[in-house]
């Protein structure tokens, strides 16, 4: 999983088709569970690039993309939002919910 930077963000997202974005903190308990799902799900989903954004570290970005709750998973299609989901997934939950 690619952790993003501010100075990254959009040209990640302009350079994939497919950017499922995790938006997290260190002390989140909840964003600690989704990791384990999120990591056993980039095996399955070669054409989408999994990454990460740290909101204490990157609060720019999390106020920037409306994250007001944590963990929350943004899916990126060609550089513009196309799924939103806030709180913790189960992987099937989350195959589900990516329908690719």
């Amino acid at each position: 999983m690619r952790e993003l930077t501010y100075q990254d963000f959009q040209t990640t997202l302009d350079s994939h088709q497919l950017v499922l974005v995790d938006f997290y903190a260190p002390w989140c308990a909840p964003c600690s569970l989704m990791r384990p799902v999120l990591e056993g799900a980039e095996a399955d989903y070669p054409q989408v690039l999994f990454a990460s954004v740290d909101v204490d570290k990157e609060d720019d970005l999390a106020v920037e993309n409306e994250i007001s709750l944590l963990p929350t998973l943004v899916l990126y299609r060609d550089g513009k939002e196309a799924l939103r989901v806030v709180g913790t997934l189960t992987p099937d939950q989350l195959r589900a919910k990516l329908k690719l």
